[in-house]
């Protein structure tokens, strides 16, 4: 299906291609190439409102990426990015951008929990990534949190007035659920406005830290970095904030970071953002003209997000 991009843009002759099961914002392949390697593609369909959205920020977190594995100290922990022929991170044509990677064999820590042990690195690679700020040689205008509510307008509009006219299964499964939406829209827009954005220190955060992120082999490896921001340290920290291993994550990034102090405002910024930027793209996927979307598990990822407000 993609034989010509990896042969022309690569320079990788492929034995196979199998789609796996991918991350929400792209479709995910292994590529098995003639020379005995193997890699991981991500594909990601202009077609789809959360590739547009997110056009700029995937060049310049690609690039850092492709920094940090070679110049930092985690090297050995994240995701390897593979360059094009011409030396570039990301390649586009009229329909998709691609994105290649080393692939790692290990599991994924999608469906299970993570071992003290195994958690205990896990902090510390985001101690480590969160001793890089602005002063790195990027201009990382594109991914710096501006604590900006973007789809605040469409999904209030949405909720408010379009909600009637929608599809029948969106509609069903936001019934329930459209009280809760507008109120808590609101209540992150009083938050927002009260941030005290004058006082943050501001450093690189992945801020999509999950199991599905994480892969176990002979050592713990942080994937995904489509969505990597400079921003406050809550913006990663948020989603380990009081649950079970909270301290045990404290502790070790102290380590690092002796002077840190929880700040419970953005950690509630950033987990209510997080939840109600799901929703809606969800329902903006679902009522797109993007192409191959499986409505069902969209549907049910949905019906997830309503559990986390």
């Amino acid at each position: 299906m993609y034989e010509d991009v990896l042969r022309h843009v690569y320079n990788i002759d492929t034995y196979k291609i199998q789609q796996i099961k991918g991350g929400w914002s792209a479709f995910a392949y292994k590529i098995q190439g003639n020379n005995q390697k193997e890699y991981f593609l991500k594909v990601y369909d202009k077609m789809r409102p959360s590739t547009q959205n997110m056009y700029k920020s995937l060049h310049v977190s690609s690039q850092i990426l492709s920094w940090l594995n070679s110049y930092s100290s985690l090297t050995n922990n994240i995701v390897e990015l593979i360059n094009t022929v011409d030396n570039q991170c990301i390649y586009e044509d009229e329909k998709n951008i691609y994105i290649l990677y080393k692939y790692i064999h290990g599991k994924t820590l999608r469906d299970e929990k993570i071992s003290n042990t195994h958690f205990n690195i896990l902090s510390n690679i985001i101690a480590k990534l969160h001793t890089y700020g602005n002063t790195i040689s990027f201009d990382l205008t594109a991914i710096t949190e501006d604590f900006n509510i973007f789809f605040y307008d469409n999904l209030l509009n949405f909720i408010t007035k379009q909600y009637s006219s929608c599809s029948e299964d969106l509609k069903e499964v936001l019934s329930d659920y459209l009280n809760l939406i507008v109120n808590q829209l609101e209540g992150l827009m009083n938050i927002q406005k009260n941030i005290d954005k004058e006082n943050i220190n501001y450093r690189l955060c992945h801020t999509d830290i999950h199991g599905g992120n994480i892969i176990i082999s002979d050592r713990v490896h942080l994937l995904d970095f489509d969505n990597l921001l400079l921003a406050p340290v809550e913006a990663d920290l948020f989603a380990f904030y009081q649950k079970p291993q909270w301290e045990l994550l404290l502790s070790c990034y102290r380590k690092t970071h002796p002077d840190y102090k929880v700040n419970e405002q953005l950690m509630e910024f950033y987990h209510l953002r997080r939840v109600l930027i799901d929703i809606w793209e969800e329902i903006e996927l679902l009522e797109s003209n993007a192409h191959n979307v499986d409505r069902a598990a969209s549907l049910s990822n949905l019906r997830q997000q309503f559990k986390w407000l």
